[in-house]
């Protein structure tokens, strides 16, 4: 982890990859405090990440961020549903994160919005109405 530290920084997705990892496996083997401690560093350093750089991403590069951070956020529910019942501040800090992930993908979803229909594109604005409506649809169905 030192070397990983030295090489990539503090507040880099291959570190918090890594507290994701080690997290994972203390949970497996049953060390819930050390699984703590590092899902609780993973946590953190995706929200940082988030904050500095998700803004800068272009969507293809969200998507693949996303998807990169969101395996360890299904871990670390996972050790929530375990522990959490016997430790409230877990369940506190996966709220939280679910309420963070939510608030990202609001404000990308409705940055794309604006960028569209305050564009000059006349197609791509129609495309985006059929969207929300084939979208509407299909919620619908779900009801």
């Amino acid at each position: 982890m030192k070397i990983k530290q030295d090489v990539f920084g503090e507040e880099s997705l291959t570190l918090s990859d890594l507290y994701g990892s080690i997290a994972y496996i203390y949970y497996e083997t049953g060390k819930f405090d050390l699984a703590k401690k590092y899902f609780t560093k993973n946590i953190h350093s995706v929200k940082k990440l988030l904050e500095q750089n998700f803004s800068f991403l272009s969507e293809e590069e969200k998507s693949a961020y996303l998807n990169s951070v969101l395996y360890y956020t299904d871990r670390f529910k996972e050790f929530v549903l375990d522990a959490g019942q016997n430790d409230p501040d877990i369940t506190i800090m996966a709220y939280e994160n679910e309420l963070l992930m939510k608030g990202v993908l609001l404000r990308s979803v409705n940055s794309m919005k604006q960028t569209v229909l305050n564009g000059n594109n006349s197609e791509l604005v129609k495309k985006y109405y059929e969207w929300v409506d084939i979208r509407q649809q299909l919620a619908s169905l779900y009801r």
